[in-house]
């Protein structure tokens, strides 16, 4: 076995990653999953009458914060699935997608869930876009909580480095767009 490249030397074994049998799945036959995502901001005057910008970001299971985002069905385009995901998971039906922005994050990472277990290359394509500035947000069960914050606060929230890079993209963007 070589820890360095995560492959097994015998192609026919049966291993189990998650019961740390010390046999490890290989890469050769990884799964490839797409997903959609939206970077939703919203403009308002606060209290005071100054204008503010604030994103939501979402809190998952595992305890990380990311954006809304998920599996694209059959027969959706990628808008379609970033506007449908952003509803189910935050209630929140009047999105407006900004047109020029698309952006993506690809990666890996080992899957041992009951159903699945295994390795999985995941492609995430984002969006942005705007919702009203009194967009009721009604968390779905598939998240712990959800944030509303200032750039600032955001990029310091968000947990990955690949997600605050899309984030950084994104708000760079509307920064030109949406004056």
């Amino acid at each position: 076995m070589n820890k360095d490249t995560d492959t097994c030397p015998t192609e026919n074994m049966k291993f189990d990653n998650a019961k740390n049998t010390g046999i490890v799945y290989t890469k050769e036959n990884i799964k490839v999953e797409k997903s959609c995502g939206v970077i939703v901001f919203k403009d308002y005057e606060d209290e005071k009458g100054m204008k503010r910008r604030e994103y939501i970001l979402l809190k998952y299971p595992e305890g990380h914060w990311d954006f809304p985002k998920g599996h694209m069905e059959e027969g959706e385009d990628e808008y379609q699935t970033a506007c449908r995901e952003f509803t189910e998971e935050t209630g929140i039906s009047d999105i407006t997608i900004l047109e020029g922005f698309r952006d993506h994050v690809t990666y890996e990472f080992f899957a041992a869930f009951e159903n699945l277990k295994g390795w999985i290359r995941k492609t995430v394509v984002f969006f942005a876009a705007e919702t009203e500035a009194n967009a009721k947000t009604s968390l779905s069960h598939e998240h712990n909580d959800f944030v509303w914050l200032s750039e600032r606060e955001a990029r310091k929230r968000i947990t990955y480095d690949n997600a605050r890079k899309i984030f950084n993209h994104a708000v760079e963007f509307i920064k030109l767009t949406k004056k």
